[in-house]
């Protein structure tokens, strides 16, 4: 595949920039992971993973962001392809978030309700 100069040299540039924060995030976002697992009780495996996976996920396009920089055009699209995946996980994490946050909501509100007529 050949790539017009001009934009290999600014995606190259790009890619340099991005560098350190994508290798920040991967790693907090291990630890975030890390974290979940060993403190939300036995839920935690069933969402942390999702953290863990993008952690990897961004050390992975950082990787390949570094080999794309020193004029490697193959990890092109394995960056393509991990930003894919990427946004895939941020999807279903979302959901799942919103999906608590409405059974929290479902079943708080009448709790709070009930509290509330207690205290008048």
């Amino acid at each position: 595949m050949e790539l017009n100069r001009d934009i290999e040299k600014k995606v190259a540039a790009s890619c340099k920039e991005m560098s350190s924060l994508m290798k920040f995030l991967g790693k907090i976002s291990i630890i975030i992971g890390g974290v979940e697992v060993i403190s939300v009780l036995k839920c935690g495996l069933l969402v942390a993973w999702i953290p863990i996976w993008i952690g990897i996920i961004l050390l992975r396009i950082n990787d390949n962001c570094r080999e794309f920089s020193d004029g490697k055009e193959e990890s092109l699209s394995r960056i393509l392809g991990s930003i894919k995946t990427l946004f895939i996980l941020l999807s279903v994490f979302t959901i799942i978030e919103f999906l608590v946050f409405m059974i929290t909501i479902i079943f708080f509100l009448p709790g709070l309700s009930n509290i509330l007529k207690m205290n008048l």
